[in-house]
């Protein structure tokens, strides 16, 4: 008479032909453990430049509010399937953004403290290396680094208006970042924050 026994019985009686849940972060152990029960299907989790340690392990020198213990690798090794959320990590991850824009006002990020939000702003512009007019938008390059991970699924884009939409669509064809780009985050990454 559990969430998990009333999930069992929404597959049991058909109303849903798969299951999954939201990942939060420092709880590696316990998705693992809800995994290895066969029953999800899928899981719901950020991965992003700005802390990617859903789809890895935490890269020395970076400092993350929630290490989420490379979950969607692990997925991957047990048939459970992987939709990425806030891909831009709240808007954080655009031109906009460390142009010096405000976030969307339809973003639904709780930006919780100033120096969260400082540390995030920062991070992103040392990534500004990845707006490359005619080549891809910073935007356009976090998705396609969250789509370099064999274990992700699909991207839930969180889209806010047309001109979104159209800009980032197109990232799901151009392919993974190249080793030079990937090179250069790393080192991102490696800063102290």
């Amino acid at each position: 008479d559990g969430a998990l026994e009333g999930l069992v019985r929404v597959l049991r009686d058909g109303k849903a032909r798969h299951i999954g849940f939201v990942c939060r972060g420092n709880d590696g152990a316990e998705v693992r453990q809800l995994i290895d029960m066969g029953v999800f299907h899928m899981i719901n989790v950020p991965y992003t430049l700005l802390n990617p340690t859903a789809g890895m392990t935490q890269p020395e020198g970076l400092s993350v509010d929630r290490d989420f213990g490379d979950v969607i690798t692990y997925a991957r090794s047990r048939g459970v399937g992987c939709a990425v959320y806030s891909p831009l990590a709240g808007g954080f991850l655009t031109g906009h953004r460390i142009g010096g824009g405000e976030r969307h006002p339809l973003s639904e990020l709780r930006e919780t403290g100033a120096s969260v939000v400082e540390k995030n702003l920062h991070r992103a512009r040392a990534l500004g290396f990845l707006d490359q007019p005619g080549k891809h938008t910073l935007a356009q390059a976090a998705y396609r680094f969250i789509l370099m991970h064999p274990g992700v699924n699909t991207v839930l884009g969180g889209f806010s208006d047309l001109m979104q939409l159209e800009e980032l669509v197109p990232a799901a064809c151009d392919g993974p970042l190249g080793v030079e780009e990937m090179s250069r985050i790393d080192a991102v990454w490696r800063e102290k924050f």
